[in-house]
């Protein structure tokens, strides 16, 4: 099933020494190339919307102070379309009936210098500085049209000029300038149209908030990308976003395939959901919760999915402070000043997690939170509750490295491997994540975000640089690195220093204040094989239980990083590998003996 929409393209020249844009780069920027702008709309709606687009030739085109809107200082957009529909009909011997929109480009669309009508007036100078109006409109032969100036128009605006013309109305959300035209002038106005850094239908504003007297912030989730040869606007011209689904939705609810959507109603109970990212071709990738008694025109109703940094989401961020990052966004629909019902962007959790976890959807009862990340199979996976329950975790990663070794003794495997024994002097290396949940506030991007501390064994961490910590042989100096854009905790313990003792992050909020712990136990020193050694052997043991048709991954636990200091692992497949020989030693004495020999060497045993 797919949408037809029939499209005119109409092209004005209204300079006659401007050289014409070549046919090559105009059909690959705008009509056939893999990222025109009509391929734009077919890629983000998955072939739903089909273009009948007709393409006219250029024709010539003069204005006159006549067509002159002095007051704003500008050639009206309605002006530029009619002028150029005329002039194509004229040129082309045709009506132009029957399309359901008109996308129009005038070239060059610079400004042009006119006699200035006020110029008898004291202080008044002989002409004025004319610019070509862009934008969209209804009323052309009875239809939406959009006016394109050429030099002015990056592939954005295009792109948000001609999802006017299909219908798509703008996007609302956080508190911005965007629609303040004049700036300071007239001192700044904010508004909540163009409010959405996940949306096309918010360009070129994406919610960037610039008053010097506010909180300042952006979006930017648009790429550059490839330069056009023959196209006058260079260098690349930026793209993206991808259009919300909440608006897709909106606009048309079969723009967004059944399949790919989870509908959930509101509940008292917490709803779990994993979610693919709304680039892929996987379901559910999106989900609508909604509401009692929800009304025709879907008020309340509310969007979340997973926007990934790729396709035309590339220009999302990973890190920093920019609004239009990678993670689980929340849409809802309701009412605007004067537009209706409208797709609102409420806020996200960025992607990979960074401390806060979830996040209030504004105007409903609902709170999302993101409980885990499969980054490599492109999901997360969700809750989704009415309840106001607080907490944190605290996630630990960890590895060693080796900083010397003496007293080698080099070995070798039955599978032709290398290993070493000997004493391994070692640094560690641990990265703490702290996670809440409940402190996930309304989205606002200036709202004040809750007050991290941080302890190790005991001691608080204030900024990046040496700590000094106790350790069984006195005070210890560890590494302490506080990263802005993770909001992570990073401890490096020196080679040779044992060092132990508790983790902990406090978090705080409106006068709540919670903890969790971890801890750091760093042995310093160790004799043994090398981690990476030890893998050797694994492998090895596992390639002789397989030709003996026995699944040693059912048998053992793979070792961690750091097996040395997991003797309980040790001891559990030393006695599971025993099993194994006994099986293998009835059928198969030279594998038993091979294998017997092998576990002495990983654990120190074997029967």
């Amino acid at each position: 099933m797919s949408k037809t929409f029939k499209l005119a393209i109409l092209r004005g020249r209204d300079t006659a020494s401007q050289g014409l844009i070549p046919e090559a780069a105009f059909q690959s920027t705008v009509m056939a190339g893999p990222d025109s702008v009509l391929a734009y709309w077919t890629d983000n709606t998955r072939g739903y919307l089909n273009f009948d687009a007709q393409l006219f030739p250029w024709v010539d085109v003069a204005y006159s102070a006549s067509d002159v809107d002095f007051p704003n200082g500008q050639l009206a957009r309605g002006t530029q379309a009619t002028r150029i529909f005329e002039a194509t009909k004229a040129a082309n011997g045709v009506t132009l009936d029957g399309f359901d929109g008109f996308m129009i480009f005038g070239l060059p669309g610079l400004p042009l210098s006119y006699p200035n009508p006020k110029a008898a007036e004291p202080g008044q100078p002989v002409s004025v500085q004319i610019n070509f109006d862009g934008g969209s409109s209804d009323g052309l032969n009875g239809k939406p049209f959009c006016v394109l100036p050429v030099m002015n128009s990056d592939h954005t605006f295009m792109c948000h000029e001609l999802g006017h013309v299909l219908g798509f109305g703008h996007s609302y959300g956080v508190w911005n300038n965007g629609a303040d035209w004049d700036g300071p002038v007239n001192g700044w106005m904010q508004f909540q149209v163009y409010g959405d850094p996940y949306d096309i239908m918010s360009s070129g504003t994406f919610g960037n908030r610039v008053d010097p007297a506010q909180t300042t912030y952006f979006g930017t989730p648009t790429f550059a990308g490839s330069n056009v040869s023959g196209w006058p606007v260079q260098p690349s011209m930026n793209r993206g976003p991808a259009p919300a689904a909440s608006h897709m939705h909106l606009w048309d609810a079969a723009s967004v395939p059944a399949g790919a959507i989870r509908h959930l109603q509101l509940t008292g109970n917490t709803q779990t959901v994993r979610i693919y990212a709304a680039s892929s071709n996987l379901a559910p990738r999106l989900v609508v919760i909604h509401p009692d008694n929800e009304d025709a025109e879907g008020r309340g109703r509310a969007y979340i999915d997973y926007r990934q940094a790729v396709g035309w989401d590339q220009g999302l961020d990973l890190e920093g402070a920019d609004l239009a990052r990678q993670g689980v966004v929340a849409h809802t629909l309701a009412d605007t000043p004067d537009e209706g019902v409208r797709s609102w962007y409420r806020g996200r959790i960025v992607v990979p997690l960074r401390t806060d976890s979830d996040l209030k959807i504004a105007g409903t009862p609902l709170t999302v939170r993101v409980t885990d990340v499969y980054p490599e199979h492109g999901t997360v996976e969700i809750e989704i509750s009415q309840g106001d329950a607080r907490g944190i975790d605290l996630d630990r990663t960890h590895h060693d490295t080796i900083v010397s070794g003496s007293d080698l003794t080099w070995m070798g495997t039955p599978c032709g491997d290398q290993i070493v024994q000997g004493t391994w002097v070692t640094e560690s290396h641990y990265t703490f994540q702290a996670v809440t949940y409940g402190f996930g506030g309304e989205g606002a991007p200036d709202s004040a975000a809750p007050t991290l501390t941080w302890t190790v064994a005991g001691v608080e961490v204030v900024g990046t640089g040496p700590l000094q910590v106790p350790s069984a042989a006195g005070i210890t100096t560890v590494v302490c690195t506080l990263s802005a854009g993770t909001e992570q905790l990073i401890v490096d313990t020196r080679g040779g220093d044992a060092v132990s003792g508790p983790v902990v992050a406090d978090i705080s909020s409106e006068g709540v204040s919670l903890s969790a712990t971890s801890s750091i136990d760093a042995a310093g020193s160790y004799t043994g094989f090398r981690p990476y050694d030890l893998n050797k052997l694994d492998s090895c043991m596992r390639k002789y239980a397989i030709s003996v048709d026995l699944k040693a991954h059912e048998l053992l636990i793979p070792p961690g990083p750091d097996p040395y200091r997991e003797r309980w692992k040790d001891e559990l497949n030393s006695v599971r590998l025993d099993h194994i020989i006994d099986v293998v030693g009835s059928a198969n004495p030279e594998r038993a003996a091979t294998l017997k020999d092998m576990a002495k060497l990983r654990y120190g045993g074997g029967q």
